[in-house]
């Protein structure tokens, strides 16, 4: 955990961008609420993450023209 938090604040000051973290505490989550209802949150939120990242790329210029590449892989 604290390697993770270590990366996450060097990747704060690099990209100058808040951190994001996620925890779900799992054993706590699922006693109360449908399964299904979880599910569909679920399926909502991997679809944004899926919407995210086909939409990722990344832009250098090369001798004056710009260059716009798909990032197919990585950190987005």
């Amino acid at each position: 955990m604290e390697a993770r938090q270590n990366r996450t604040n060097a990747e704060e000051s690099e990209y100058k961008l808040p951190p994001c973290l996620l925890f779900v505490d799992f054993e706590k989550a699922f006693d109360s609420v449908e399964h299904n209802a979880v599910l569909r949150a679920m399926n909502d939120q991997v679809r944004i993450l899926q919407e995210t990242m086909r939409e990722s790329h990344t832009e250098i210029t090369l001798f004056e023209r710009p260059l716009k590449i798909s990032m197919q892989r990585g950190v987005k």
